[in-house]
Parts: structure tokens; sequence; C-alpha cells
């Protein structure tokens, strides 16, 4: 016998297998919205090494849209800290699961993609 939990039974809509269904496409979305992040940060990564030398500043439309895409690098550029590659790759996975659980979240209560 299934055992249903508290958060199961808030998103469940309808019959079992529906409610199943939309919490587990949930459980699937959230990681894929940090791993989003992640491929983000990899990107930006290896085109920043590949392309910047040291003494130089990044191209000006790929440090902007670096920084649109990466949250971690507009607080480490405006605040003025250093911020570690494995402590970016961290907080961008993070923020972009954050941010996923924000959107499924409205698009189950907006019931949108039926």
């Amino acid at each position: 016998m299934l055992v249903l939990s508290p958060v199961y039974n808030s998103y469940a809509s309808g019959s079992g297998k529906t409610g199943r269904m939309m919490l587990g496409s949930m459980k699937h979305r959230i990681p894929m919205w940090a791993l989003a992040g992640f491929v983000v940060m990899s990107f930006w990564a290896v085109y920043f090494l590949a392309t910047t030398r040291i003494p130089s500043r990044p191209n000006p439309i790929a440090g902007t849209l670096a920084r649109l895409s990466c949250p971690i690098m507009l607080a480490s550029f405006y605040f003025r800290f250093p911020v570690g590659m494995f402590w970016s790759f961290l907080a961008n996975a993070a923020t972009y699961a954050l941010v996923g659980l924000i959107v499924e979240s409205l698009r189950q209560k907006l019931h949108i993609g039926k």
C-alpha cells in the first residue's frame, strides 16, 4: 500500500494516479532547473577561461550576459567580493533550483501546461 505524505496530499488533485504524476513531475523538474544553472555556469567558466587573458577585462557584452544569467557573478561584481569556482557552481545551481521551485509552484497553482 502507498503511504501518502502531506506534500502529496497538498498537490494531489483528483484521483491517485494524476496526483502522483503531478508530484513526480515536480520532483524531477526542480533538479532539472538546478542542472540548468550548473550548465549555464559551466558554459561561462569555460568561455572566460578560454577567452580572457589575466591582465585584461572580459568582453563587455559577454560580461553583462554572464552577470544576468549567473546571479552569483552579479552579486560578486557589485558587492566586490571574490567567489571561488566551486562556490560559484553551487550558488548558481541553488539559485536556479530556487527559481525553478517558485516557477513550478506557480505553474501548479495556475494549472499551466494541462
